[in-house]
């Protein structure tokens, strides 16, 4: 028996090329068992790159028959071919090899080209139909019923002439201008396409009479996010325009070059369209626009907060200051708060004072002033200070709380410190004298006092009051004096042994040109002072 290695796909002995879909299984068989031994391989593939299947032999001899699994499917619409080769060598040792391409259609329905098809795409290795069928039509060595023109040109593919499926015609189109499955191929002239539309272009640029087909809305997508920057600008262009809530056909409106258009829906406010920065910062929206307030907004400005009837802000006031002008005469006019509360708490105007910064406040030091409340009148020229109330922290918020209260009134000629008020406190545990406040006088100034003392033993109903009045004075330079004093109720107290009047008094310290107010208490006794002091200089 002659020794050959052609065999069967699937049951078919003829075909060359055997179509299976992504994942079928691949019968192979021998026509002849004339063999010693036999192997079957995958010789090649489509696809660089690409694992092939495995080949299992079976039958008996062993390899008579085998099989395989065709891939899944890769999803690059690429197809996936492979080749099949059975080789087979009898006793005498010669040896008959056999083809055949097996695979999966691409996209174009075609199969794809293995890599050395010119291995065996000739008669002695299983393409004799083919080879033969092409030789008779161009006038070849072999014999067949396909027959061609006596001519064509160079580079043309051929068509069927008829429908015998035996006449070839030059078909008139180049091989070159046909899109191939990978790499570039330009068209050299005009392409029609008909009626057809243009699906999708993964390179390059559509010009020319491409774009002027008609493009509709459903056709562009919904992701292309068409940038500004590719719209025409510095030329005259028409907007579509409807007026709000309307129906009914849209209208042109012609548009200038330095023509800026609004586009808005009626809804545009309440459903968020509009943001802050679509806002020009020269908008100047008018107040009555916002209705009917700004709810629960915290409102911030680094200018000023100004509400006027009349009259025009001070452009020189601080940032974040408030400014009432009015030229009203009633009762609530300026700057008014009401409170409506279930209890006995009432309005309240807060000053405050720290150092260092809101974001991280420090103590205020000593003579910081915490609050003024200033009164201001026109003296034709401009405004001046006439009065201040004030509330200054008598010692460094870290170590004291002790606050006073200052009045200053202008004199005609200048503002001076008028009224002093303080209350100080302390607390004496035994008999050592000491020292509550001090009042400097300053140098040529008369100042005046008003002293009360009351003293309270813990635990014990013991008391202690005085009250005096006193005047001081320092003559240029020299030394704090005293020039009058009264006492408006002398010095009462329950236990006789707590000090006198001048312990429970005050005494004046000429090293440090002061008035210094004193107390003293009982050896083991522990006694609440509070000492409330008003004075003033001139």
């Amino acid at each position: 028996m002659t020794l050959s290695a052609e065999f069967s796909v699937n049951s078919d002995p003829d075909v060359q090329e055997h179509i299976v879909a992504y994942g079928g299984s691949v019968a192979l068989a021998a026509l002849s068992q004339s063999f010693t031994t036999i192997a079957w391989e995958i010789s090649s593939g489509s696809k660089s790159g690409a694992t092939a299947p495995t080949i299992t032999l079976s039958g008996a001899p062993l390899g008579v028959t085998a099989s395989f699994t065709q891939v899944a499917d890769p999803g690059d619409g690429l197809g996936r071919a492979w080749v099949v080769k059975c080789t087979q060598t009898d006793a005498a040792g010669a040896t008959s090899v056999a083809y055949r391409v097996v695979g999966t259609r691409n996209v174009s329905s075609l199969l794809p080209i293995c890599a050395d098809e010119g291995n065996y795409r000739d008669s002695t290795h299983g393409w004799s139909q083919v080879i033969n069928a092409l030789l008779a039509a161009s006038g070849g060595g072999a014999t067949g019923d396909v027959t061609g023109p006596g001519s064509s040109t160079n580079g043309d593919l051929p068509s069927f002439n008829g429908t015998t499926g035996k006449v070839l015609q030059d078909s008139g189109v180049a091989a070159a201008d046909v899109v191939k499955r990978t790499g570039t191929v330009p068209f050299t002239g005009n392409q029609s396409m008909g009626s057809h539309k243009l699906t999708s272009v993964t390179q390059g640029t559509v010009s020319g009479d491409a774009v002027a087909y008609p493009v509709t809305n459903s056709e562009i997508d919904a992701a292309a996010a068409i940038a500004l920057s590719k719209l025409a600008s510095g030329t005259a262009c028409s907007v579509v325009t409807r007026s709000a809530n309307s129906t009914g056909a849209l209208g042109l409106t012609s548009i200038a070059n330095n023509d800026e258009v609004l586009m808005r829906t009626s809804n545009a406010l309440t459903s968020g369209k509009i943001a802050n920065a679509n806002v020009s910062s020269s908008a100047a929206i008018d107040g009555t626009k916002i209705s009917p307030d700004f709810g629960s907004q915290v409102v911030r400005t680094t200018g000023q907060f100004v509400g006027a009837t009349s009259g025009t802000p001070t452009a020189t006031s601080d940032a974040g200051s408030f400014e009432s002008c009015t030229t009203g005469s009633g009762s609530l006019r300026g700057l008014c708060h009401r409170q409506a509360s279930a209890d006995a708490n009432g309005a309240r105007v807060v000053l405050q004072k720290c150092r260092g910064t809101h974001a991280s406040p420090s103590a205020h030091s000593a003579d910081d002033h915490l609050g003024s409340m200033v009164a201001r009148g026109y003296d034709g020229a401009s405004f001046y200070d006439a009065g201040i109330l004030r509330f200054v922290g008598d010692a460094a918020g870290g170590t004291s709380k002790r606050t006073r209260f200052e009045s200053q009134l202008h004199n005609g000629t200048a503002l001076i410190t008028g009224e002093v008020g303080l209350q100080a406190v302390s607390t004496t545990t035994d008999a050592t004298l000491t020292t509550v406040y001090s009042i400097s006088v300053a140098a040529d100034a008369i100042t005046s006092i008003a002293i009360r003392w009351a003293g309270k033993q813990s635990g014990s109903s013991n008391r202690a009051f005085r009250e005096t009045t006193l005047a001081v004075r320092r003559n240029g330079s020299g030394n704090v004096t005293e020039y009058s004093h009264s006492d408006g109720v002398s010095l009462q107290k329950d236990d006789a042994t707590w000090g006198d009047s001048t312990q429970i008094g005050y005494a004046l310290n000429t090293g440090t040109q002061a008035v210094d107010i004193k107390v003293q208490g009982k050896a083991a006794t522990t006694i609440d002072w509070t000492i409330d002091v008003v004075y003033s200089h001139r």
